[in-house]
Parts: structure tokens; C-alpha cells; sequence
């Protein structure tokens, strides 16, 4: 899984401003949870979604990045972060609330990985605690394997990315961020970023074996259909 160690830098000009995402993230927090006060977002990257929890919530924070979390940590000072996997992670307390988005549970190539992560999210939920995760389906990744390479203009930087379509639904990104170093002058930085999307039905299953309900979700909050992109499942002991 990457790092994303040669990318951090550049990470919240490229995805841009996630407060669409915060809000729908809040609601779906406020039907399934309205009394949660504490809150972990696995894979936080430069906690840009975090920030807009901080006010309401105790937020804390895990990455794999020493990057990422450099940035996490000033743009978040009183919050909580650790550097580990979250297949494995083990960090003080319980939660009322644990996200991971940004397709992050995508870039665990084998399913069983998934599954540690189901179960240690599990461990350290309190009672009624909620989990959401997002996805990149199977359509989304197939789809983006047969477009051409996109290119995106930020600040005087440039990035391309081309994903290329392997066995078994895996992608490989290929990542180019050409940074402005003055005039005409760019420094590259290149990164490869893999991700590997499972049917929903073999989420459900696996979910199924540590949460009582869970429910799929598109974007909008409505129900998916097989050519939806970005798949939020919302999972409540």
C-alpha cells in the first residue's frame, strides 16, 4: 500500500475541498449516531476531512504517512494521531465513530486485509458506535482503466495520472506531479498507487460477520445501482 510519501505535498490542491463530503458525512453521523462525541478517520492523510469534524467531535487520526502526518498535526494540534496500518491498528480507547474515505480501503490489494480492518474497527467502536467507509467500485475502476490519461492544472503545477487495468479488478496509478520550481523549471515527482475493488455483495458478507446492520449508500444517499462509481457504507453494531 502507498504511503503516498512522495505525493503529500500536493495532496489537498489536487483533491480539492472535501466539505461536501464532511456534510454528508455529518448527516449520515447525525441519523445513525446524533450523541457520538468521539471520532477516528483511518487513513487521514492531511486531515483536511477531520478539520471540519474538530468542532463537534474528539477527533483523532491514523495514517501510514510521516508526510501526511505532519501536515494533519498543524493544521489539527489538539487531535490525536498515530502512525500505523489499520489492518492491525491499536490505539487508546474506543470510538463512537470511525471513518475511512477517499477510497482509502482500496488500496488493499487482498480481501482478507479488508476483513482485519472490519475487525479491529469492531474492537475499538463503543456501543452503538458507527462505522463509514467509502469505495471505488468495480465499474469505477474499470472505467477509469479505459480512459486516457488525465491532466490537471493546480497553482503553476501540473499532474497527470493514467490507471491501468490489471487481473482480478487491481489498477495500478500511476501518479506524475510536476511541481513549479521557478520560471520554466519542475521538479517531477512520481508515485504508483494501487487499488483493487471487490463486488458489494462480498463487503455486505464480510461486514455482516461483525455488524448488525449495515446499509449501501451513493453519494447522493440514495441506493446504488451497478454503474454507481462511489459506494459509502454505513455499519452500526
Amino acid at each position: 500500500m502507498s504511503n503516498y510519501d512522495k505525493f503529500y505535498k500536493h495532496y489537498d490542491a489536487v483533491m480539492g475541498d472535501p466539505k461536501q463530503k464532511a456534510a454528508f458525512l455529518k448527516s449520515l453521523i447525525g441519523k445513525w449516531n446524533p450523541k457520538a462525541k468521539t471520532l477516528l478517520e483511518l487513513a487521514c492523510g492531511t486531515g483536511a476531512v477531520l478539520q471540519y469534524f474538530a468542532d463537534n467531535f474528539d477527533v483523532s487520526g491514523l495514517d501510514l504517512s510521516k508526510g501526511m502526518l505532519s501536515i494533519s498535526k498543524k493544521r489539527l494540534p489538539k487531535a490525536s494521531f498515530f502512525r500505523q496500518d489499520m489492518t492491525s491498528f491499536a490505539v487508546p480507547g474506543r470510538f463512537d465513530v470511525i471513518l475511512c474515505v477517499y477510497d482509502s480501503i482500496n488500496h488493499l490489494s487482498h480481501f482478507n486485509d479488508w476483513k482485519k480492518v472490519f475487525a479491529r474497527v469492531k474492537y475499538h467502536l463503543n456501543a452503538k458506535g458507527v462505522f463509514i467507509f467509502d469505495v471505488n467500485t468495480v465499474y469505477k475502476l474499470d472505467s477509469l482503466a479505459k480512459s486516457p490519461t488525465w491532466f490537471h492544472q493546480f497553482e503553476k503545477n501540473y499532474l497527470a495520472m493514467s490507471v491501468e487495468g490489471k487481473l482480478h479488478n487491481l489498477t495500478n496509478w500511476n501518479i506524475k506531479v510536476f511541481e513549479n520550481v521557478g520560471e520554466d523549471k519542475f521538479r517531477l515527482y512520481e508515485e504508483n498507487i494501487r487499488e483493487r475493488a471487490f463486488p458489494v455483495h462480498k463487503i455486505q458478507n464480510a461486514l455482516k460477520t461483525h455488524f448488525k446492520r449495515t446499509l449501501a449508500l451513493d453519494p447522493q444517499g440514495r441506493k446504488p445501482t451497478r454503474e454507481t462509481p462511489k459506494i459509502f457504507f454505513v455499519c452500526q453494531d
